[in-house]
């Protein structure tokens, strides 16, 4: 499962002298309350809880273990989220947790990269969102149950109708309905899956028209400007 921020009541004794603190300076003992009172400010102060964090990944690099500094960057999302307005940052700090988690567990990197292309998704930016889902699909153990899977394929197909690759449109869609085929409760989800499926491959076949059309008319535009073989007449 995705890593999550661990909850705690917990307060350093002063949190204002690791706000104020030097990243230089920072021991092992200041790194770990600063980490700690970063964590403790996620819930009412995101935006200082942020600054703490990212503050703990500068000192704590060459100090911290790549796990740690990416559980670090998973609660910098975390703090992120908290602030509304913030989804371009939200997006940038998803994608740096997920190179992060790459090679620790296959699982967070995705959850990290499908955090950032919902976000695109939502934004209309699809051709940018299509890469991130199709690389974050991608994982084999996805941390979601089925509905949540077949529902990210939905947005991924629909992304790929947006920047008319039609084709890889319905092929997801149909990828997506298998996941809600076997849920009661995904009856409306899969019947509106299947039906955008059959959607894209009509549309794709006018497409797929058109090309062949173009390609031919290329083709005779260029048999007409190649030079003719013009023979003189046999003489009597």
């Amino acid at each position: 499962m995705p890593s999550r921020p661990r909850e705690t009541d917990e307060r350093p004794a002063d949190p204002s002298r690791f706000v104020s603190s030097d990243d230089s300076g920072s021991g092992p003992e200041a790194l770990s309350a600063l980490i700690e009172f970063g964590t403790a400010r996620l819930a009412d102060t995101p935006a200082v809880a942020e600054g703490a964090l990212r503050r703990a990944v500068r000192a704590g690099t060459g100090i911290l273990s790549a796990e740690q500094l990416a559980r670090l960057h998973t609660l910098i999302v975390t703090a992120i989220c908290g602030q509304p307005g913030r989804e371009a940052d939200l997006a940038a700090a998803a994608l740096v947790a997920a190179d992060h988690w790459q090679g620790l567990s296959a699982a967070d990197a995705a959850h990290h990269t499908l955090l950032a292309a919902r976000i695109h998704y939502r934004s209309g930016r699809h051709s940018a969102a299509a890469v991130l889902y199709r690389r974050g699909l991608s994982c084999p153990g996805l941390p979601y149950p089925a509905p949540e899977i077949a529902i990210l394929h939905e947005q991924f197909g629909t992304c790929l109708v947006a920047v008319r690759r039609y084709r890889s449109a319905a092929t997801v869609f149909e990828i997506g309905a298998g996941f809600a085929a076997h849920d009661r409760d995904c009856r409306d989800l899969h019947r509106d899956l299947l039906a955008a499926a059959a959607a894209a491959r009509a549309a794709a076949r006018p497409v797929a028209m058109v090309r062949r059309l173009l390609a031919g008319a290329v083709a005779r535009g260029r048999a007409a400007a190649r030079p003719r073989d013009v023979r003189p007449p046999l003489s009597d």
